[in-house]
């Protein structure tokens, strides 16, 4: 917060244009912070609480990989219409 105000982060869409991040991805940026502090290349989250808690996804039996530069959620195919959005 700067002056009383909520500071934004901002990241461009594929269409090019500027919108807020979202919570979860502010969430998944600090641990990609975390994961290059200690010279990770990777993090595999397994507890679904913590899984939801990094992305929104509230299916289970999921895991979540978080990389430098993506993640990737698995999950088995009952969440496949729930993952794409």
């Amino acid at each position: 917060m700067t002056n009383g105000q909520r500071t934004t982060d901002i990241f461009t869409n594929l269409d090019g244009h500027p919108r807020p991040m979202s919570l979860f991805a502010r969430r998944r940026d600090a641990l990609r912070r975390l994961l290059a502090e200690k010279s990770l290349a990777a993090l595999l989250v397994t507890d679904e609480t913590n899984v939801t808690y990094l992305t929104g996804f509230s299916g289970d039996s999921s895991s979540l990989v978080v990389m430098p530069d993506r993640e990737v959620i698995l999950s088995d195919r009952r969440y496949t219409q729930q993952l794409s959005e």
